[in-house]
């Protein structure tokens, strides 16, 4: 009977303490459900709000990438804008920068100018000794190593002879480089000095001439030499044997060259420029002229049939008159 007792508050211990951790247990359970169904809820109001939170969202973004490009336009819009207003200052300032730079070319330049203008004299100077040094070096290397040995010797002794007719015309004769009447020149060109002078200038031309003749023949035949040579050595064309006949001319055809402009330059030179030569062209000149304004002209033969021609036709034209005054007034008188 006392086991069956304590068995029976052991069992309403045990009961109580069960139905203590029940009663807590469900306390919890109530306590977390009613946490779950909060946080349910909210997920719930959370999803179903996202959509307009989203859409806020994208509003905001399309907001400020659109105040961003307004903000980008007018940046822009204000720097074109800017920069159209500065290119007409920009253009005025590059005109002037332009011009300036324009006018210190230009005197630039008048200063190199100025400068080649002063050293002008100088230069034309030493330009001149310069031309003048190798032309030098040219004739002591053309006619003292090609020339035919005395024969620049014996034209300088014969232009001495040459011009000793135009000195006495003109030095002691006093006559003037012009057209001269021969009546007036035999008074004074058929003196006994005169007629010396002149002798001895027609034998100077005739050797003069005869040695321009000579010296042409003998380069036109060395060059024929040896125009013909390279032709058969090569069996080309003379056109193409032309760059080695230039580059290596004989001796003969040098020397040759050389008598020929040593006769040119002391002889002929002279006796152009001599006054017996000129006077002697200006009097040739005028008879040829004379000549042919006596061949243009009308001959005397001509001149009689055009005279008796007119002569004629008026003495028809003054019988025509006086009959048709006879017929109209019945006189011969008009």
């Amino acid at each position: 009977k006392a086991g069956v007792v304590r068995d029976v508050k052991h069992d309403g211990r045990f009961l109580f303490a069960r139905q203590k951790e029940a009663d807590a247990l469900r306390q919890f359970m109530d306590k977390v459900s009613l946490g779950t169904n909060l946080a349910d809820a909210q997920a719930q109001k959370f999803a179903s709000e996202f959509s307009l939170y989203a859409a806020q969202l994208l509003l905001d973004a399309c907001y400020k990438v659109y105040g961003d490009y307004m903000q980008f336009i007018r940046k822009r819009l204000l720097r074109v804008t800017l920069r159209m207003l500065r290119l007409p200052a920009l253009d005025r300032k590059v005109r002037r920068l332009c011009n300036l730079r324009r006018l210190r070319n230009w005197l630039r330049l008048c200063r190199r100018l100025q400068a080649f203008d002063r050293g002008m004299p100088l230069y034309r100077r030493l330009r001149t000794q310069w031309v003048c040094f190798n032309r030098l070096i040219e004739m002591v290397e053309e006619r003292y190593k090609y020339t035919t040995p005395g024969l620049a010797k014996d034209a300088k002794r014969r232009r001495g002879h040459l011009q000793k007719l135009g000195a006495h015309l003109t030095e002691d004769l006093a006559l003037e480089q012009k057209t001269h009447n021969y009546k007036d020149l035999q008074e004074v060109a058929f003196s006994t000095r005169a007629c010396f002078y002149s002798l001895l200038h027609y034998k100077e031309q005739n050797f003069m001439f005869a040695q321009l003749a000579r010296a042409a023949r003998e380069l036109h035949r060395t060059a024929f030499l040896q125009r013909a040579f390279y032709c058969l050595r090569d069996r080309l064309p003379p056109s193409s044997t032309w760059p080695v006949r230039r580059s290596c001319p004989p001796f003969g055809l040098l020397r040759a060259r050389a008598d020929l402009l040593a006769v040119r330059s002391r002889l002929l030179g002279p006796h152009r420029r001599d006054p017996a030569t000129r006077i002697r062209g200006l009097n040739r000149q005028a008879l040829w002229r004379l000549r042919l304004s006596a061949l243009e002209g009308p001959s005397f033969k001509k001149f009689l049939g055009e005279f008796e021609a007119r002569c004629r036709h008026r003495a028809a034209a003054e019988q025509r008159l006086l009959v048709e005054a006879f017929h109209a007034r019945g006189r011969l008188t008009y």
